[in-house]
């Protein structure tokens, strides 16, 4: 099943999710301001980041958020045959599982998806189900911070899930508007929380 927020909380609570990373560069930073506003979050990394920056993996982990799989190498999941799909996710799932560290959402890469591709990451992941998201802050256009912290606060509603990036390209806008949209969430009622 496909899942968002809106199916998950029923209370004033919203979720920042971040995908793409860990990112040598970017992951630190939005890790140091979620840090300053005792905040957790859920992090979709990617695989081939997470192998190449495993401390990066381990200090979220230690911070207290979550982790998501956003694949291993980030392709169109439909696009691939069943083996693929399976290939993409299920060992990723397994090294995480090796170092420790457990998850139990999968975001497919662009929130392409369908049956087919749900059907075999239940298979290969056992508990896992995909989630995507409710709020798309489309960060890797690169806008300001202020139309990110924009596009969030004209849509957020219970249950909301953020889409932000921390790796896939440069991120300063993404990592000023976490900090700069973090108060107004809380000042607006709402509790964050991770997601996965």
């Amino acid at each position: 099943m496909v899942e968002t927020g809106d199916a998950l909380f029923g209370e004033p609570v919203v979720s920042l999710t971040y995908d793409d990373g860990p990112d040598p560069r970017w992951t630190p930073q939005i890790l140091d301001i979620l840090a300053q506003n005792d905040v957790r979050a859920t992090f979709f990394v990617l695989g081939s980041n997470a192998q190449r920056h495993p401390d990066l993996l381990d200090r979220i982990v230690r911070e207290g958020h979550t982790i998501g799989n956003h694949t291993f190498n980030h392709p169109e999941l439909p696009k691939l045959s069943d083996e693929g799909v399976a290939n993409e996710v299920g060992p990723f799932d397994a090294w995480l599982a090796y170092r420790g560290i457990t998850t139990d959402c999968v975001r497919p890469p662009y929130g392409e998806t369908n049956e087919r591709v749900d059907g075999i990451i239940r298979d290969v992941s056992g508990d896992d189900h995909t989630m995507l998201w409710t709020i798309d802050t489309r960060d890797w256009q690169k806008p300001s911070a202020a139309t990110i912290v924009e596009r969030i606060t004209n849509q957020l509603h219970r249950g909301a899930v953020i889409l932000m990036h921390d790796g896939g390209g440069d991120r300063p806008s993404t990592v000023e508007a976490t900090a700069q949209v973090i108060p107004l969430i809380k000042a607006a009622g709402y509790e964050i929380r991770p997601v996965c």
